[in-house]
């Protein structure tokens, strides 16, 4: 997953990608001097075709926070292997 604010947290993730199938972890790189996210995570579902209507249902979708200030809002992006 791809275009994250520094913000979006792993929780925010699964609450959304559950929504496909069983989440079995979520990862989110961090610069290792900032300690802040990088922009990108990784989902992993348990099964194959969830993770494929992940792809088909996610991808540009608005990650919602609970906040209206835009720079909580995410459009997600899953980058083509």
């Amino acid at each position: 997953v791809d275009n994250l604010t520094y913000r979006t947290t792993p929780e925010d993730l699964r609450r959304v990608f559950e929504r496909c199938g069983e989440v079995g972890d979520i990862y989110i790189p961090r610069d290792r001097f900032l300690r802040e996210s990088r922009g990108f995570a990784f989902v992993r579902f348990y099964d194959k075709r969830d993770a494929e209507d992940a792809l088909d249902a996610m991808d540009g979708r608005l990650l919602d926070s609970s906040s209206d200030d835009p720079i909580w809002k995410t459009i997600i992006s899953i980058p083509s292997p």
